[in-house]
């Protein structure tokens, strides 16, 4: 495990297609992205019940193959974060939670592209060759 992906990422990445999917064997996301990527899928895609069916099981399928993380115990930190970058607080549990177990993190979150660095956090795009 050396990438922590945010639901943006993730999303971003599932549409890619099936080549970029076997990057996220083995790595990590937040337990509460599960929650985030499953309202961004039946709030903000076409309007078709079976396509969203499909693609939430796809996704959840695709998280069980990753460490999820949980911020549970490091809310103070995660509120220290929020408070010197200005994030919100799930943006700030994943630079949080990145910095602490020493990951890169993967979004497509500009806000958090930005205040990552100064967290001690390398971070980069979904797009970005990041794949070592």
């Amino acid at each position: 495990m050396d990438r922590l992906y945010d639901a943006s990422a993730f999303l971003h990445i599932v549409s890619y297609g099936s080549e970029q999917l076997r990057h996220f064997h083995g790595q990590a996301t937040l337990d509460f992205a599960r929650y985030e990527i499953g309202n961004a899928i039946w709030r903000n895609l076409r309007n078709d019940r079976r396509y969203k069916l499909s693609l939430s099981r796809s996704c959840m399928g695709l998280l069980s193959e990753m460490n999820l993380l949980n911020v549970r115990g490091m809310e103070e930190d995660i509120a220290d974060t929020l408070i010197s970058t200005g994030l919100t607080f799930y943006d700030s549990a994943y630079v949080t939670v990145a910095k602490k177990y020493g990951l890169e993190l993967i979004t497509d979150d500009d806000d958090m592209l930005k205040a990552a660095p100064s967290c001690g956090v390398a971070a980069v795009e979904s797009g970005t060759d990041w794949r070592h």
